[in-house]
Formats: C-alpha cells, sequence, structure tokens
C-alpha cells in the first residue's frame, strides 16, 4: 500500500469516527427531555458560589441579578469570593453585601480559581451548590429552575446551558459558534450518559458528593476546575444530567482580543494530560484528529497535489456533520442564523487548530523549563 493510500484510508477512518461520534452525541440531544419549571415551592437549600477577579465592569450587574432571582425559596444564599482584585470589583460586592443578608463576601485564602471556589463551597450552607462567573448574566428564572429540576430529578450534578452574549462582527461569531458547538456537544453527551464537558458559568452539584473527594478540582492543574469536578464525578458513578430548559441559559462574554483568546484556548488545552477519562480522552482526540487531518492534508499538496482529494472529502464529512448537528441545537441556543458561517470557519478552523497546538506545545515546553529550573535549585539548596 502507497503512503498515499495509507492517508486516504486513515482519512476516512477518522471521518467516519468524527461522524459516529457526533450522531452518538445528537442521539442523546433529542433524548434529553425539555423542562418547564412549575413554579413550584421549593425547599432545597442552595448557595450560589462565584469567584472573581478583577470584575469592576461586569459585577455589579452580575449581583443584581443574582438578587433579584425569582425563586420561590428564601432558602438560598449567594457567596462571592475575592481573588485578590485590585479595581475595586471587592469595594462593590461589600457595599452590595451590607444591604443584602443572603450575600455574603469572602477573601481568598490563597490564590485562583480553584481556591477561592474551594473556600466558597466550604463556607456554603447549601444542599445545592452553584457555581458560575461574575461576568454572565442571567434569566430571572435562572436559580428556579435549576433547583426545582434538582428536585424533580435528584441529579448529582447538573450541567447548566452557556452562550456567549451576541456581538458584532467575524471574530465574535466564531467564538459564538465555536462555543454552542461545545456545549451542545456535551450536553448530548451527558444525555447519552457519557458527560465530556461542562462549564464553571452554570454548574450545580450536590455539596454531600462533593465533600468526598479528596481532590475535586485536581490543583496540580491551574485550570480545568470543572472538567475535573465532572470527571471526579463521573468516578463515583453519580447521575449527571444536562438541563434543557432555556430559562436556565447563561449568558456569559467572549473574548474581544485575538492574543487573550488563544491565551485561554491555550489554558483550556493544557489541562488535557490531566484527563483520566476515558469519553473525554477519546472524544477529544477524534476531533483533534479530524482538524490536525486537514491541516496535514494542505502541507502535503506542496508534495503531491492529489492529497486536495482526502483535504475535500474530511472537509466536506465535517462541514455537513456539523451544520446537521448545529441545525438541530441551534434553536434552544437561538444561534439559526450562524450557520451561514460554518462553510467558512471550517476553513479558519484548520489553521486554528494547528496554531493552539504549537502555542500549546511551546508553553508545555517553556513550563517543563521553569520546573526544571526551580527543582534543580531546590536540590542545591
Amino acid at each position: 500500500m502507497s503512503l498515499f493510500h495509507a492517508y486516504w484510508l486513515a482519512v476516512v477512518v477518522i471521518s467516519i469516527l468524527y461522524a459516529a461520534l457526533l450522531v452518538w452525541f445528537l442521539n442523546g440531544w433529542v433524548n434529553i427531555p425539555y423542562f418547564t419549571s412549575c413554579r413550584k415551592i421549593l425547599n432545597t437549600k442552595v448557595s450560589v458560589v462565584i469567584p472573581f477577579f478583577n470584575e469592576i465592569e461586569t459585577i455589579e450587574s452580575n449581583i443584581k441579578s443574582l438578587l433579584h432571582q425569582r425563586i420561590q425559596t428564601t432558602e438560598y444564599e449567594i457567596i462571592c469570593v475575592d481573588d485578590h482584585s485590585t479595581d475595586g470589583s471587592a469595594a462593590i460586592v461589600k457595599k452590595y453585601a451590607e444591604q443584602y443578608g443572603r450575600l455574603h463576601l469572602l477573601s481568598n485564602s490563597e490564590k485562583g480559581k480553584k481556591s477561592a471556589l474551594m473556600d466558597g463551597i466550604e463556607a456554603a450552607k447549601g444542599e445545592l451548590i452553584v457555581i458560575t462567573d461574575a461576568d454572565c448574566t442571567y434569566h430571572e428564572n435562572w436559580l428556579h429552575s435549576i433547583v426545582e429540576y434538582y428536585e424533580k430529578e435528584k441529579p448529582a450534578m447538573i450541567i447548566g446551558p452557556v452562550t456567549f452574549k451576541s456581538g458584532k462582527g467575524v471574530f465574535k461569531k466564531f467564538q459564538q459558534i465555536e462555543f454552542v458547538s461545545l456545549v451542545g456537544t456535551g450536553a448530548g453527551a451527558a444525555g447519552i450518559n457519557h458527560a465530556v464537558m461542562c462549564n464553571a458559568a452554570n454548574l450545580a452539584f450536590k455539596k454531600e458528593v462533593y465533600s468526598k473527594l479528596d481532590d475535586p478540582f485536581n490543583i496540580n492543574y491551574t485550570s480545568g476546575d470543572d472538567i475535573f469536578l465532572m470527571h471526579n464525578f463521573k468516578q463515583q458513578n453519580e447521575q449527571i444530567d444536562f438541563l434543557k430548559c432555556k430559562d436556565a441559559i447563561v449568558q456569559t462574554t467572549s473574548t474581544k482580543k485575538l492574543k487573550d483568546f488563544i491565551n485561554q484556548r491555550v489554558r483550556w488545552s493544557s489541562k488535557a494530560s490531566g484527563y483520566k477519562d476515558a469519553d473525554t480522552i477519546f472524544t477529544a482526540g477524534v476531533v483533534f484528529l479530524s482538524s490536525a487531518l486537514m491541516f496535514i492534508s494542505l502541507l502535503l499538496l506542496f508534495k503531491d497535489v492529489n492529497y486536495w482529494k482526502p483535504l475535500l472529502f474530511l472537509y466536506l464529512v465535517k462541514t455537513a456533520v456539523d451544520t446537521w448537528y448545529l441545525y438541530k441545537t441551534s434553536d434552544f441556543f437561538k444561534v439559526k442564523h450562524l450557520l451561514k458561517w460554518i462553510p467558512f470557519f471550517q476553513v479558519v478552523y484548520i489553521f486554528y487548530v494547528a496554531i493552539i497546538s504549537l502555542v500549546s506545545l511551546f508553553s508545555m515546553g517553556k513550563r517543563h523549563q521553569i520546573e526544571l529550573k526551580t527543582s534543580q535549585k531546590k536540590r542545591s539548596n
């Protein structure tokens, strides 16, 4: 078998795996029933935990939105944990905490989001913990929908839907459609009891289960608090549900600058080496290879123009499957107007994956050198 035919075979295999994976996830999405709140009186004590660092532009609107939730219970509290902000964010939270008894301000005992989360959860009095971010906005029935679903189904973890706030420009549209793809496939995976993704902007879980975990957020990694927590719940064979409810959608902000976007994605990819969950590893591997092979096909065109055939084949398969999946989920996430951009973004994605991969490898090498120097200094001392 020639190199060209072997490469063709690899492209076909990955294309089939990619298509089968999304069909599987789509089946999960379809099987998740829509949840509509009955506005019943709730009995569960709930604690909303928000870690924040220098969020002066969004923290006030975030707090107002949380304080005015239409939840049919008095048994809820809001815990904001300041991760050593320097922009006056904490002063704003303190002002509202003095006016509202259910709002509490804590200071992070150490540094970093994971430590802030752990401090907030430890102080929480609720049976159900809901974590979110300080740059989010919520429907007025957001919290009630989560707690009512919890009381009805009793899952150990509830993955809530998250979208980016709509904005103008191609860059904003690219981020929005990529993020919806991640959340939508994560929802479908949860629908077939193989959860692979969640987002800390909208995540609820039982404190009782959390308290049994030795290292819930995997503190060896700076990012990935949400994914590692979900993996820990999976290892305990706990029920993990996606909440398919429009009132439960949380809107968060996308990055404004390309540099910030790349740095964010590099942080996200850096945690992958800590994954031990088979579903997540397999999904990440198939998705990465499908994009990597497109980039490799482009490079091989300089060797042999016939490589345009596997390149076009993989491009058409990915575009068709991605469009189909997003079409099926677009009504819920309100992104149907973005479907026309998928063929163009598929081309952009080829270079996007290559850039993120290269920067991630460079960053990992740099971190390894720093760790090596640090260990050498400790030995010399």
